[in-house]
């Protein structure tokens, strides 16, 4: 297994399971959006993702950064900047791609919260 695969392991699916998500989350919170209103509705989706994006880069970085700060406290060595810094990469991915089951709980409950908060029936095109 490369090192890739081992510090990212999300990385080797590639874009496709963010437009498995992305697409049907922008139809669903601009369905039944006057068409006048259909620009703000899809730029606040687009804010808000990108708002969501950036709030977690900058937790995973702050994590790499301080699991890799702590790494270099407590080793030393000849490889251990490099030892480090993938000891930082793996603890983001780690807490990115959930530790326990708790993260299932989240992502299931947000699922159903969602579900039960979209109000908006497809076969009704009035606004």
């Amino acid at each position: 297994m490369g090192v890739h695969r081992a510090v990212l392991p999300i990385g080797e699916y590639g874009p496709y399971p963010e437009r498995l998500r992305q697409h049907p989350a922008v139809a669903t919170a601009t369905s039944g959006v006057a068409p006048h209103d259909a620009g703000i509705a899809s730029a606040t989706v687009n804010t808000a993702q990108q708002t969501g994006s950036s709030i977690g880069t900058a937790l995973l970085n702050t994590i790499a950064a301080s699991a890799t700060g702590t790494y270099l406290a407590d080793h030393h060595g000849a490889d251990v900047l490099r030892d480090a810094t993938v000891h930082g990469y793996a603890t983001a991915a780690t807490w990115a791609l959930g530790t326990g089951h708790w993260a299932l709980g989240i992502m299931l409950g947000t699922a159903v919260l969602a579900a039960l908060s979209i109000t908006a029936d497809p076969r009704n095109t009035t606004p």
